[in-house]
């Protein structure tokens, strides 16, 4: 039930969790995260997140139980991950 199949991470440190089930969560990694961590404060590092063994990992060894974020993360619809998307195209087109 808790295992993540797919992660993001976006600009504003929002960690974006497709799970085997089909749902959707989000978490913000900034106040998600207890203490003082570089995944917090590093968006390069924040962005390199990968799944290992069912883990939500960093190459600096922080990890986060899936279980967590699926229980205390935002419900993700499908209709806000595509407004997001196009989002994302409308602000790339105005910069051209």
């Amino acid at each position: 039930m808790y295992n993540p199949k797919k992660i993001s991470v976006d600009d504003s440190f929002n960690l974006y969790v497709d799970f085997e089930n089909g749902e959707k969560r989000k978490v913000n990694l900034k106040s998600f995260i207890d203490g003082k961590s570089k995944v917090k404060e590093d968006l390069n590092l924040c962005k390199q997140a990968f799944i290992e063994d069912g883990i939500i990992s960093w190459p600096n060894g922080i990890s986060i139980d899936p279980e967590h974020v699926y229980n205390d993360g935002e419900i993700i619809t499908n209709i806000e991950v595509a407004s997001s998307f196009v989002s994302k195209i409308d602000n790339h087109y105005k910069g051209i």
